[in-house]
């Protein structure tokens, strides 16, 4: 039967790095970010938690990681909308129709 605990003090505290105003990247300026200066999480997670934060406003990140994984650059846009053709109709493609199995 596992304990239950009142209280613990995690090593980590979480999502202990993440604390990042990642609003003030959503701009569409072009960024460049510097680990240890602009964060301290690793390159990966960073983009990572930016890249949630943006689909959440509905927007995408352009990113780019220097080969030594240090400096991040980034821009935060609006995501594409398909556009609809002159007659209403969208460039999406009908699902096509799978027959149904035959019984033995």
């Amino acid at each position: 039967m596992p304990t239950v605990l009142e209280t613990f003090e995690f090593p980590h505290g979480g999502r202990k790095g993440l604390e990042y105003d990642f609003n003030s990247l959503m701009d569409g300026k072009i960024y460049q970010l510097v680990q240890g200066d602009d964060f301290d999480v690793s390159a990966d997670t960073f983009l990572g938690a930016l890249s949630r934060a943006a689909n959440a406003q509905n927007k995408r990140v352009n990113k780019h990681v220097s080969d030594d994984k240090k400096t991040v650059t980034v821009r935060v846009r609006p995501k594409l909308e398909k556009p609809e053709k002159a007659d209403g109709k969208s460039d999406e493609k009908p699902t096509p129709k799978v027959p149904a199995t035959a019984k033995a």
